[in-house]
C-alpha cells in the first residue's frame, strides 16, 4: 500500500492534528472562497500508536494462542509410534556396530547401550504397566520384563569391558540378538493388541519424551565430566 494524500477542510489547529493523528504531515494548503483547505501527506508506515490497549491485548492474545497451538503439534507424539522409532534407530546401531572397525566400535556400543536403556526405562514405569491394566495381558508383561533383566545384566558386563578388549564382539552380538528378539515380539503381539485398548497413547508420549529428555541431558553431564 502506497502513501495516502488526505484533503481536509479545516482551520490550520486541526490540519496539524490531522498530520499527527495519521502520522503524516501537512503538505499544501490553499483557501478557497475564504475558507482553509489543506492536504496531508500520510505516510505508508504502521499505525500502531493508534490502536487502543484492548486492541493490542488481543492481538498479542491471539499471538500467543497461535504459538501454543504450534508448540503442542510439533510436541504431540504417539508412545508406541515413538517405541517403533527407537526399535529402528537401535537395529541400525546394531548393524553399523557389525559393519564398523574396531577404532568405530566403541562409540556405536556406547549409543546403542544408552538408547537401549532410556527406551527400557519408558516401557516399565509407562508402557507396559499401561498395557498391563488396560489388556490384562499378564503373560505377555512378564516376560517382557524378564527380557529386559536379561539385557540389563548383560548391559552391566559390557560397561565393564573395552570395545578392543577379547570377548567384547561376541557378548554384545548376544546382545543384539536378545534385543532383536524382543523388537519382533512386542512389535507383532504386544504392540497390535494395546493399540485398540483404551490407553492415551499422546499422553503416554509426552511422559516418554520427558524421560528420554532428562536422560539423555544426564547422559551428557556425565560424558562431559569424564572428559
Amino acid at each position: 500500500m502506497g502513501d495516502v494524500l488526505h484533503v481536509f477542510k479545516a482551520n490550520s489547529r486541526a490540519l496539524l492534528g490531522a498530520g499527527e493523528k495519521r502520522q503524516g504531515k501537512v503538505c499544501a494548503t490553499h483557501i478557497v472562497k475564504g475558507q482553509l483547505w489543506g492536504i496531508v501527506h500520510v505516510y505508508n508506515t504502521p499505525n500502531t500508536q493508534g490502536r487502543t490497549p484492548m486492541a493490542k491485548k488481543q492481538q498479542s492474545k491471539q499471538h500467543d494462542e497461535e504459538l501454543n497451538e504450534d508448540s503442542s503439534e510439533q510436541e504431540s507424539v504417539n508412545a508406541l509410534e515413538l517405541l517403533k522409532e527407537d526399535h529402528r534407530k537401535v537395529e541400525q546401531l546394531f548393524q553399523s556396530f557389525e559393519e564398523a572397525d574396531g577404532r568405530s566400535r566403541q562409540g556405536i556400543a556406547d549409543e546403542a547401550i544408552k538408547a537401549i536403556e532410556v527406551h527400557a526405562k519408558i516401557e516399565e514405569t509407562l508402557v507396559y504397566p499401561a498395557i498391563r491394566e488396560a489388556t490384562g495381558e499378564e503373560d505377555l508383561v512378564d516376560e517382557a520384563n524378564e527380557e529386559h533383566h536379561v539385557v540389563t545384566l548383560l548391559i552391566k558386563e559390557l560397561k565393564k569391558m573395552k570395545a578392543s578388549a577379547e570377548g567384547y564382539k561376541a557378548k554384545f552380538k548376544v546382545l543384539s540378538e536378545l534385543v532383536k528378539h524382543h523388537i519382533e515380539e512386542e512389535e507383532k503381539e504386544m504392540f497390535p493388541e494395546a493399540e485398540n485398548a483404551d490407553i492415551d497413547w499422546e499422553e503416554l508420549g509426552q511422559e516418554a519424551m520427558s524421560i528420554k529428555e532428562r536422560m539423555m541431558s544426564k547422559s551428557s553431564r556425565g560424558q562431559r565430566r569424564a572428559a
